[in-house]
This record gives C-alpha cells, sequence and structure tokens, in this order.
C-alpha cells in the first residue's frame, strides 16, 4: 500500500512541475462529485490515500476488474483536479522487508 501512495504522490508531484502549456485542461470541481462520478461512470473506488507537502490530498481511484485508474489533488481551500488518468491498474500488496537481526 506505501509503494501505490508513494507512486501516486509522485505522479502528482512530477504532473504539478510540468509547464502549464504542456498541460491537458485539467477537470476540477467538489471532490464528492468527482467521486460519484468515478463512481458511476468508471466503477472506480479509493485505493489509496495521502497528504503531499504541499498539504493536497492526493487520492487514487481504481477498478481492478477493467484496470482503469484516476489520481485526484485537492488543494487545501480549492477544488480537487483529476491530473492524470489511464488503464493497466495492477494493485500490489506491500510486503515489508524481514528483520534482519
Amino acid at each position: 500500500m506505501r509503494l501505490i501512495l508513494r507512486a501516486a504522490l509522485l505522479a502528482a508531484a512530477v504532473l504539478t512541475c510540468v509547464p502549464a502549456s504542456a498541460q491537458m485542461p485539467a477537470l476540477c470541481g467538489n471532490p464528492v462529485d468527482i467521486a460519484q462520478r468515478l463512481a458511476s461512470e468508471y466503477g472506480e473506488t479509493v485505493t489509496a490515500r495521502g497528504i503531499a507537502a504541499s498539504g493536497s490530498l492526493v487520492t487514487v481511484y481504481s477498478n481492478a476488474a477493467t484496470q482503469t485508474w484516476t489520481v485526484l489533488v485537492a488543494r487545501p481551500g480549492g477544488p480537487a483536479c483529476v491530473v492524470a488518468t489511464g488503464e493497466g491498474w495492477e494493485q500490489i500488496e506491500y510486503t515489508a522487508p524481514a528483520d534482519p537481526s
């Protein structure tokens, strides 16, 4: 789970560093409305969630059956925006390394 969250946070950080002219228009709005739309249209539910260094809430939605995924970033005091979507989502369970001692 930590691996997935780190990947999502890295993706959000990279996407926010891309020059505005290279970015596609973001879909922004109320996070509850966006979550309901992701559930009804794509069957996606929350897979991972974390707070970025900027204070933004980064949420990953996915659908294991169709392998679609969406990354949503909600900035403090602002709207939530879809920053990435895709296919081929693979849920990987995090296994902590064995304690060598």
